[in-house]
């Protein structure tokens, strides 16, 4: 795929998620998405970490991320496309709903688009905003 397809499969998918609009985002997924959020032994923490295969995996990340969090902003802030990788900069302000506590937390995207459809897709990201946000009631016991 070229830069211009990739730029334009990758920002209509972003757009989708910042209206809300998931039928949409998830139409500009392949059938075997590979969405990978890294979990390790200190972000464990936030349930729909951890690396999702195909769309109905990617929804269900989607869910518990609903079920557990509030998104109060949510914002692409750069996106760049290189033949079929394309690189985006993703701005959150959420609540976790368990603790009531707001966090900020601005990720990188990489993604590879594939026959028009985002194929890969992985997100790099310093988590210990949030962590503390799911962590708030523990740590005040």
């Amino acid at each position: 795929m070229g830069t211009q397809t990739s730029r334009t499969v990758v920002d209509s998918f972003f757009t989708s998620l910042e209206r809300g609009d998931l039928d949409s985002a998830f139409s500009t997924l392949s059938e075997d998405i590979e969405f990978e959020l890294p979990l390790n032994q200190w972000n464990a923490v936030i349930p729909y970490l951890g690396r999702h295969v195909g769309i109905a995996e990617v929804s269900r990340a989607f869910a518990v991320r609903a079920e557990t969090t509030e998104v109060l902003d949510y914002a692409l802030r750069d996106l760049r496309a290189e033949g079929d990788t394309a690189f985006a900069v993703i701005y959150t302000r959420a609540r976790c709903s368990a603790t009531g506590q707001e966090f900020e937390v601005e990720d990188v995207h990489r993604l590879t688009v594939t026959d028009g459809k985002i194929a890969d897709w992985k997100v790099y990201f310093d988590p210990n905003s949030e962590v503390a946000a799911f962590t708030a009631e523990r740590d005040r016991e």
